[in-house]
């Protein structure tokens, strides 16, 4: 189940580029003005938040670097899905796409992976549970 994260990071992404350059044109403009400082502070500000989110999103982006971990589906609360992992580990992942989501069940064993930084899903893939008793064949 491809879940195709990388459209959504690119779009992120251009908005963060937008408010970075939005920011830097205030605040040159305010400080042009010489009109209240504390308005040129806050576009200083959101602009270095713009900046800082815009590297995370990028790195995810550009770096396509994925975690990848298998486990077992706890629960299902809203639009997060709760595994438990091969580790023992409790892992929440937040699913958007409706169809994806109605495909997962309760007990069921899947693999997922996500971007590295952003925690996006980018694939979930249902493990078949392999039949335990491979080895008792009948011969004749």
């Amino acid at each position: 189940m491809g879940l195709h994260p990388y459209k959504n990071l690119t779009q992120w992404f251009a908005s963060a580029l937008f408010g970075v350059v939005f920011c830097s044109l205030q605040l040159v403009l305010q400080i042009q003005m010489h009109e209240a400082p504390g308005i040129a502070g806050l576009f200083f500000v959101l602009g270095l938040i713009f900046i800082t989110i815009s590297i995370f999103i990028g790195t995810d982006l550009f770096s396509k670097r994925q975690i990848s971990f298998e486990g077992k589906v706890i629960n299902k609360e809203g639009r997060v899905v709760n595994v438990l992992t091969t580790e023992e580990k409790l892992k929440q992942v937040k699913i958007t796409v409706p169809e994806v989501y109605g495909q997962l069940e309760v007990n069921q064993m899947v693999e997922f992976k996500l971007t590295q930084i952003m925690k996006m899903p980018v694939s979930i893939r249902i493990v078949e549970n392999e039949p335990e008793d491979q080895d008792e064949t009948v011969h004749s």
